[in-house]
């Protein structure tokens, strides 16, 4: 009987670690009235304060030291704007790209560089974004440069 009981806590754990490979990575961002940006997960919330979970641990901030919130959902639902509003226009996928970098959204400026590529394959901010460098008037990722260039 004894290995049934074990069989539950594995099988718990096994659903556990599933679900939060399913969960998305992206941090809510609490910004700071004296500058300073916490990235994590909000945890809790009261009237007088905020804790953010961080990588280096809970951080609670009182509410009159905060100049503003964002939280995943509405930096996600702000880029598709931006992507759906520049789709085939290389330059204003380039700008959302660098508006998702600098809101901490790195795969997803990534996604919009890519699209901006799509859309010309020569668009050169687009490509140097991407770490791309340029030989002989083509352009290669540093795989492809290491590789057939070097």
């Amino acid at each position: 009987m004894r290995p049934k009981l074990l069989l539950v806590p594995a099988a718990l754990t096994c659903a556990i670690a599933m679900t939060c490979a399913l969960m998305p990575a992206r941090a809510d961002v609490i910004r700071l009235e004296n500058g300073a940006t916490y990235r994590g997960k909000i945890v809790k919330e009261t009237s007088r304060s905020v804790t953010i979970k961080t990588k280096v641990g809970p951080v609670t901030v009182r509410r009159d030291q905060i100049s503003k919130i964002v939280r995943t959902a509405e930096l996600l639902k702000e880029l598709e704007r931006k992507l759906d509003a520049g789709k085939g226009d290389p330059d204003k996928l380039y700008a959302a790209g660098k508006w998702a970098k600098k809101q901490g959204l790195g795969k997803s400026a990534r996604k919009a560089f890519e699209l901006a590529i799509k859309a010309d394959a020569y668009h050169e901010k687009s490509r140097k974004a991407l770490g791309h460098r340029k030989h002989q008037g083509r352009w290669y990722s540093d795989e492809e440069y290491n590789s057939e260039v070097l």
